[in-house]
């Protein structure tokens, strides 16, 4: 079995393998719950009434685009919406995504103490 090895963050952040977070189906906004045993950290899913937090599929792959932008969509649509409100809705659901997604990334780029 490989090892699976992660390195703490300033700020005390690691980060969860691939090959376990699909085994344990965690994905992109999954709540985890740590504990210890002795000296042995456990990571678990957490679950809410046997439903996954984050709503998402355990057989998608990690990050399914499809997946995504369907959850920032169901933000944004209403029943019966026409053609032109749903294209403006899509568009809103893009525009929060690379919002975010730059607000991640700016995040990490920025220096301790900013």
């Amino acid at each position: 079995m490989p090892r699976n090895i992660s390195t703490v963050t300033r700020k005390g952040q690691v980060t969860i393998p691939i090959d376990i977070r699909r085994k344990l189906g965690i994905h992109e906004g999954d709540q985890v719950e740590f504990s210890t045993v002795d000296d042995i950290v456990q990571v678990r899913p957490v679950e809410n009434g046997g439903m996954r937090t984050s709503g998402g599929h355990s057989d998608a792959p990690d990050g399914n685009v499809v997946e995504r932008i369907s959850g920032m969509l169901s933000r944004y649509a209403k029943p019966s919406m026409t053609e032109e409100e749903r294209y403006l809705a899509e568009e809103a659901a893009i525009a929060a995504g690379w919002t975010e997604r730059e607000r991640r990334y700016l995040e990490q780029r920025a220096e301790p103490g900013e």
